[in-house]
């Protein structure tokens, strides 16, 4: 194994850990190095990927990879395998040659990755120049990026953000853009902090705990808001509303964005769902509860607005489109990993009783938004409008690493009801908006002309075969995904939603489930 001068890799890092603790622990800056979380790591990383990605692949392999990710920061470094040799090479001259562990050893290999990684920086100043961090992501780059687009490595201050971003975060309930004098609230969140203070948007947030923001970049301010659930925060700002100055102090309490958006149009439910996180499906029963009790609203039909929405969740995306159906498959998935085989089926909720339904989709609708639209499409709940989808049809799971950061890992496919394959396809709508707009009349009456045309692209859709990828490309030309959001969409939405015989004309343009899995 390579064994460099570890003890002057580690020998500052407790001090450093300990003292930057208080004010940031999830983060590593320290350009130490530390063998134990650094071989802890590697291994761990090793192990999941090679353990539960969708495709098998060695631990060698990724470790080899792994380390000529290095070059990104310093193009000088190059690492060789050959036979039950490695290479760690500095500018075409060899620094050292190591015996390869076992393929499948991951502790083995991230041993050999932490002591090549240290010969490498005793070699160049650029990689000891660099954050322990910058480390870790330069390697875990260097072995994702040979797999798939969607497998990822993020940092420890990145992870924390996505993690927000999936399960919430502990704070005060705010958006707030930074600038010369302060931090102006730009949204409050409802049932949070902020609005349980009277917080508004236009406030201007000058001090927080009586540190002054002026100055300060967005990233900091935010660090500061943010707290664990029950600790409190004193922020001054000046009122929009009085132009004064007022103190309040708030508890910071557990966060979750909203992503869904409804009102009622001209006895239409409008319904937007901006992104798939912990809340989604919660938030979408009481928002849809709240508006079908209204006295003065007599509903009769639902528009799904998932046009931008990345996806997200799995889980809250079949528990969404559970709310709708009654009966049968969600979506299916499937991978290498005996717990990435999963079959999801609706329990017979439909909370709307059977209301007609019409399901707006974009170039930029992708992943848990595609399960939405692909079962109610599949199962005749919804007539889908708009352009074909993003054609992101894989699941990712998440592990987090011994250094706070996390790897985000391809490990199974998404099966629509129908049995076709979501990835590098989609959703093709039954309406299709690409191309110039033609007005409602237009493109209703397009629709229904060609609905035997359409039929026959809908059959083919749900067989081409998973491998076929210039087929799939040839389908996806038909109706070609459009990354913008239009009005006519809406309008398009809402006027099949008033027409119930067209509506239901519509509404069989795809073919059965029964009879696309006989093809």
């Amino acid at each position: 194994m390579f064994r460099p001068a570890r003890v002057a890799l580690t020998a500052l890092a407790a001090a450093f850990l300990s003292a930057c603790a208080a004010s940031n622990p999830h983060v590593d800056t320290t350009t130490d190095l530390d063998a134990q979380r650094a071989e802890s790591t590697f291994a761990a990383g090793y192990r999941q990927i090679a353990s539960r990605y969708i495709e098998p692949v060695a631990v060698d392999a990724l470790a080899v990879e792994g380390l000529n990710g290095l070059d990104a920061i310093d193009p000088k470094i190059d690492v060789k395998r050959s036979g039950p040799r490695v290479r760690l090479l500095y500018d075409g001259a060899v620094l050292r040659v190591a015996r390869a562990a076992a393929p499948d050893d991951a502790e083995g290999w991230a041993t050999l990755t932490f002591d090549a990684l240290a010969e490498a920086r005793n070699a160049s100043e650029t990689l000891r120049r660099m954050p322990a961090e910058r480390l870790y992501e330069a390697v875990f780059d260097g072995m994702l990026s040979k797999l798939d687009s969607f497998s990822r490595y993020a940092s420890a201050s990145e992870a924390l953000d996505n993690r927000a971003k999936r399960s919430g975060f502990d704070g005060i309930g705010i958006r707030f853009r930074a600038g010369s004098d302060g931090s102006e609230i730009t949204a409050v969140f409802t049932h949070t902090p902020a609005a349980r203070a009277g917080l508004r948007v236009g406030d201007l947030i000058t001090h927080v705990d009586r540190q002054p923001l002026a100055g300060r970049s967005r990233k900091e301010i935010r660090n500061m808001l943010r707290g664990d659930a029950g600790t409190t925060v004193l922020l001054r700002y000046v009122d929009s509303r009085t132009n004064r100055p007022t103190f309040r102090s708030l508890e910071r309490s557990r966060v979750i964005l909203p992503t869904v958006r409804t009102k009622v149009h001209h006895n239409n439910l409008h319904v937007t769902i901006s992104g798939f996180n912990d809340r989604t499906s919660g938030h979408l029963i009481r928002a849809m509860k709240a508006a079908m009790a209204r006295r003065d609203a007599q509903l009769q039909g639902i528009l799904l607005d998932l046009r931008n929405n990345p996806g997200g969740l799995l889980i809250q995306a079949v528990k969404v489109a559970d709310l709708f159906l009654r009966s049968g498959r969600i979506v299916s998935t499937r991978g290498r990993h005996p717990n990435s085989v999963r079959d999801y089926d609706a329990h017979g909720t439909d909370i709307t009783n059977g209301l007609p339904m019409v399901v707006l989709i974009n170039g930029r609708s992708a992943s848990a938004a595609e399960i939405v639209a692909a079962a109610l499409q599949d199962h005749e709940r919804a007539v889908v409008i708009g352009t074909g989808s993003f054609g992101k049809g894989t699941v990712q799971t998440i592990t987090r690493l011994p250094n706070d950061g996390e790897i985000t890992l391809t490990w199974s496919r998404f099966v629509a009801p129908s049995g076709y394959s979501l990835h590098d396809l989609g959703v093709s709508p039954s309406v299709c908006t690409s191309g110039p707009v033609s007005g409602v009349d237009g493109f209703v009456g397009s629709a229904l002309r060609q609905i035997a045309e359409t039929y026959e692209h809908m059959a083919r859709w749900r067989s081409v075969p998973v491998g076929d990828a210039s087929n799939r490309e040839a389908l996806r030309r038909v109706c070609p995904a459009a990354r913008g959001r239009r009005d006519i969409e809406v309008r398009l939405g809402e006027y099949l939603l008033d027409h119930p015989d067209r509506y239901r004309q519509l509404l069989a343009v795809a073919p059965a489930i029964a009879a696309s899995r006989g093809k």
